[in-house]
């Protein structure tokens, strides 16, 4: 996906694959996993709740995309969450940018946008 520079990825279901396990949805999981993956590693912990297809996500390498900026890394764009800390009524919101501090956002914006 990094390499080629996908932009989308469709993912068919295959009605010939029989499961083990009746509960089991082997398509939410793969696209879950697709996710979680294309999420860069400091969002995750906001988006993504604890979830069972994700128990080994951990294993799997991460992507080295072009938007998944280490903290050492400069870009003058950042993909952030606004983060739930008290900011005084009407001056700004918080925001996980990957860096080591959470930055202050001039703006009032919902928390976990």
């Amino acid at each position: 996906m990094a390499i080629f520079c996908l932009d989308e990825i469709i993912v068919l279901k295959d009605h010939g694959y029989k499961t083990k396990s009746v509960n089991f949805d082997s398509l939410g999981y793969v696209c879950r996993n697709l996710q979680y993956l294309e999420t860069p590693q400091y969002l995750r912990k906001y988006l993504f709740p604890i979830h069972p297809d994700l128990k080994y996500t951990g294993l799997m390498n991460p992507i080295e995309s072009r938007h998944h900026l280490k903290a050492d890394e400069f870009f003058r764009f950042r993909e952030g969450v606004v983060c739930n800390r008290p900011v005084k009524a009407n001056q700004g919101s918080w925001a996980d940018i990957g860096l080591k501090k959470v930055k202050l956002l001039f703006s009032d914006v919902p928390i976990g946008l």
